[in-house]
């Protein structure tokens, strides 16, 4: 196979393009510049094993994405979490896919649909884990596919997915933190093996919750750069334009300090002070609620891997976890939301791995629940609503006190109204103009969005201690109905519409680079 590397300055550092043209056996990859080659693979990622024979296409711990390049196929590797994708569309004997949707749209000349309406149902059915997410993107032209979790072997046979290796069965605690520790050991040392072209920082995010603690609890034991937290969480039953006033202490300053972890606090709400890049949040998500982490951007200065602690809630009880559904405790990696998972297309710009610890044998959630329910963890089991014995012990017995993490839930993420419409008044008004233009939103129903927001709160947060009037008439109507009636919030048609104008937009931008 033929293959060439194309250095694009222009692009995002972690994006990537990969174009296999079949009937001259040629593969051609366009790629930012921190982007690892050579002629055996291409990776923005981490993974539990030797860098430089890049065998993460062999490995349940890998985070990012890649291609392992063989002499008679490739194998185009996706994260082993939920949070990043790969892009691909197979036509007239070229097979092109990319870690990056505005970017493979572009080289495709092709576009969004703007008259579809359910792109943030697309969005949000990665909540049904790794069988059950969309993975077809309608557009104007077709549709591309999205890949989450799979791996993709691309050879003279055709395409075919690739299963991820499942992690062995956990039978207790101790071979569950056993298997974490070491496998963080061997991803920390891929991080920082000397043969890569660039160094890594290691990154991580702090809270007083239960995840981020029993994450830097396991890191602290190697070495991580920099530790980043909120002073104030996310204020339960408002949306962030209002809830300034109910916010929390989610400060993790003082857990930083008892394992030894520089700490820098950083304000949910930067985004107040500038937002440049808005847009890009829209690119992955329907929703800009990982705005939070814009304090934390600003402050990456070289190519990082974030630390985070999406899937945590595959460390509460059994019956916590059935909140979510009854079929949430099995193997596929069902989410409880979609928290982190909007930073797939900017992180490619500020140049960062999302590294989401908690999928480190995930696959066996039904055994770490098991677990969780032991009574080997009496111990560390406080019998409340929020209660997560695994993540407990980890950081007590690291020598973080029990009563400084893990006693409210909280966080931090920014929750913006429905339907979502940009923060910044440059985004904003060249938003409105194209739902005008597209007649997806009049004028007199642009001067009503006040009221419409207001009417839209008063359907999300009803309960029966607020807004009390709009959940007793949903209850009446239940019983007369004898099924569940919720009433729709209004304009629930633009849901997915900014997640189409903003991709389009940046798809734009890639196609004048890509020219």
């Amino acid at each position: 196979m033929n293959i060439k590397y194309v250095l694009s300055n222009s692009l995002p550092p972690l994006a990537w393009l990969s174009v296999l043209d079949s009937a001259s056996n040629s593969l051609v990859v366009t790629h930012g510049r921190n982007v690892e080659v050579n002629d055996n693979y291409f990776v923005e990622g981490v993974w539990n094993g030797c860098f430089s024979e890049g065998n993460f296409h062999d490995t349940d711990c890998f985070f990012g994405t890649g291609c392992k390049i063989f002499d008679n196929e490739l194998i185009f590797v996706s994260s082993a979490s939920t949070t990043d994708f790969l892009y691909y569309f197979n036509d007239n004997n070229k097979f092109s896919i990319s870690n990056s949707m505005p970017l493979l749209l572009a080289h495709k000349n092709d576009r969004l649909d703007p008259d579809y309406k359910q792109y943030h149902l697309i969005n949000k059915s990665i909540t049904y884990g790794i069988y059950g997410y969309h993975s077809r993107i309608p557009t104007l032209n077709n549709h591309i596919e999205r890949i989450m979790y799979f791996n993709i072997r691309v050879s003279q046979a055709g395409i075919r997915l690739l299963e991820k290796s499942i992690p062995p069965a956990f039978t207790n605690f101790d071979e569950y933190r056993s298997y974490l520790y070491h496998n963080y050991r061997l991803i920390y040392e891929n991080i920082k093996d000397s043969s890569r072209n660039y160094e890594i920082d290691i990154l991580s995010t702090q809270s007083r919750g239960y995840d981020t603690t029993a994450i830097n609890a396991i890191a602290s034991k190697f070495h991580i750069d920099n530790t980043f937290t909120v002073g104030q969480s996310k204020a339960i039953g408002q949306w962030v334009t209002t809830d300034s006033k109910y916010q929390g202490n989610d400060d993790g300053t003082d857990i930083c300090g008892k394992i030894n972890i520089h700490c820098t606090k950083i304000s949910r709400k930067s985004y107040e002070n500038g937002f440049p890049n808005e847009h890009l949040f829209y690119c992955s998500m329907h929703r800009a609620d990982d705005a939070n982490m814009i304090g934390l951007l600003n402050l990456i200065s070289k190519t990082s891997v974030l630390l985070t602690g999406v899937l945590g809630e595959i460390w509460s009880p059994k019956q916590k976890q059935l909140e979510f559904g009854k079929d949430f405790v099995d193997s596929t990696l069902k989410r409880g939301d979609i928290g982190l998972h909007g930073l797939a297309e900017i992180r490619l710009h500020y140049g960062f791995i999302q590294f989401p610890l908690p999928y480190i044998g995930a696959r066996r959630q039904i055994e770490l629940t098991k677990i969780t329910d032991a009574p080997e963890m009496s111990s560390w089991r406080l019998n409340n609503d929020y209660d997560r014995p695994i993540p407990r012990r980890i950081a007590e017995e690291a020598g973080i006190p029990r009563e400084m993490f893990g006693q409210v839930k909280m966080a931090s993420l920014v929750e913006f109204p429905d339907p979502p419409i940009p923060f910044s008044n440059e985004l904003k008004n060249e938003y409105f103009e194209y739902l005008i233009s597209r007649k997806l939103l009049n004028k007199t129903q642009l001067k009503l969005l006040p009221i419409i927001y207001k009417i839209n709160t008063f359907i999300h947060f009803s309960s029966p201690r607020r807004y009390r009037l709009i959940y007793f008439m949903e209850r009446l109507i239940s019983k007369i109905l004898r099924k569940r009636f919720k009433f729709t919030p209004l304009l629930i048609n633009l849901n997915g519409s900014l997640f189409c104008f903003c991709v389009n937009r940046q798809v734009r931008k890639y196609a004048k680079l890509l020219s």
